[in-house]
């Protein structure tokens, strides 16, 4: 089936490795790019590794109903694509990531309310959660490569990646370091987790402060796009 695949033609670099992972650093808004998405990868990193672990050990859930919260998840993303799709074409990357990151913002906070008497409510942010991680992955794809030159869309990409994948595994690594201790917020307690999530769930927020700084030539008002999402979802929860 590979040997079947059409692949087209690239030019053979000659530069220096260095030469040509610096090379996208001197596009000023591959930098601002750069910067906003190692800010979301960081934020996005913040208590990761510790969704399962929590539903599992404080929640009391069962592995059946982790998995059954993960199926929905995913289901709930392919729904999605589609509409996502159509948000880049029509409203540009960086107003679908505005939106991407509101509700990247909000899931964790739903968590933030969870008890093991009420952890069913995860079931619906399972459902916002799977719609934004639809829309974070076409995105990361599709973002760098609409900003990088035709001929060097590879290299932007590449470098992209790896900043990312440094990111993340800073505040990933860093959240099982320096795990916080239980909080009482107004009558409300804690766990260490969960203030990783609350946690999380500002990190992402503010993203949209070095969002705002990438140029894109595409982008249109986001209440433009949220009011074409809900027209599009719309159909699909009435089913």
């Amino acid at each position: 089936v590979l040997s079947r695949l059409p692949e087209k033609e690239k030019k053979i670099e000659d530069e220096g490795t260095a030469r040509m992972f610096f090379m996208p650093f001197t596009d000023g808004n591959f930098r601002k790019y750069l910067l906003f998405n190692s800010w979301w990868m960081l934020a996005v990193g913040i208590g990761a590794p510790f969704w399962q672990p929590f539903m599992l050990q404080k929640l009391g859930m069962s592995l059946f109903e982790v998995q059954l919260y993960s199926g929905m998840n995913i289901v709930s993303a392919i729904l999605v694509l589609r509409i996502w799709g159509k948000i880049i074409d029509r409203f540009g990357n960086r107003t679908a990531m505005r939106l991407i990151t509101i509700l990247g913002g909000f899931n964790p906070m739903v968590w933030l309310f969870v008890t093991p008497e009420n952890y069913h409510i995860l079931y619906l942010e399972a459902i916002t959660s799977g719609m934004m991680w639809a829309g974070a992955g076409l995105v990361a794809t599709n973002f760098v490569l609409s900003i990088a030159p035709d001929e060097r869309r590879q290299l932007y990409s590449g470098v992209s990646g790896a900043f990312s994948g440094l990111a993340i595994v800073t505040t990933m690594l860093a959240s099982g370091i320096f795990l916080p201790p239980a909080l009482a917020i107004g009558g409300i307690s804690l766990e260490p987790e969960q203030v990783l999530f609350g946690l999380t769930g500002m990190a992402r927020w503010s993203a949209q402060i070095p969002l705002s700084w990438v140029r894109d030539r595409k982008s249109r008002p986001v209440g433009e796009a949220i009011a074409f999402f809900i027209r599009e979802i719309r159909p699909r929860i009435l089913k």
